[in-house]
């Protein structure tokens, strides 16, 4: 979901990556083939897990510089996280609640919720330092 958010806010880089391919691994930086979607997948845990414990970036900020290196982004996101994503637009536009109450709020989407405000603050601070 993080990711989604900065390719949301900043467009989904091309890349010519078609299963089976090769490339080169961002956490062992060894040439690896990745034959299936599970291959990606696995990549994707190991460097979310090398994020957590060494970057000071959020886990969508290195993801969107790190994927289009050795993968599709369209291979890791999903046509249901833009939706939350427009959701939380909309939202976040009109003042809609998510709930009537805290208390019967949908908890994952109070977390998506959480995860792309936080992204989109992360977008908008990148952006602001890359321009000046």
């Amino acid at each position: 979901m993080s990711v989604a958010v900065w390719f949301w806010f900043f467009g989904i880089p091309k890349t010519t990556f078609r299963l089976p391919y090769s490339a080169q691994s961002p956490t062992s930086y060894a040439r690896k083939k990745f034959e299936t979607q599970k291959d990606i997948d696995d990549e994707v845990d190991m460097l979310c897990q090398e994020i957590k414990e060494k970057s000071k970036r959020t886990i969508g900020q290195e993801l969107y510089h790190l994927l289009p290196s050795f993968t599709n982004p369209d291979y890791i996101t999903e046509h249901w996280m833009y939706d939350v994503i427009d959701d939380y637009t909309v939202c976040k536009a009109f003042n809609i609640p998510v709930s009537t109450s805290l208390d019967s709020a949908n908890s994952i989407r109070l977390d998506q919720f959480k995860i792309i405000a936080n992204e989109i603050v992360a977008c908008e601070k990148y952006q602001a330092e890359k321009n000046g």
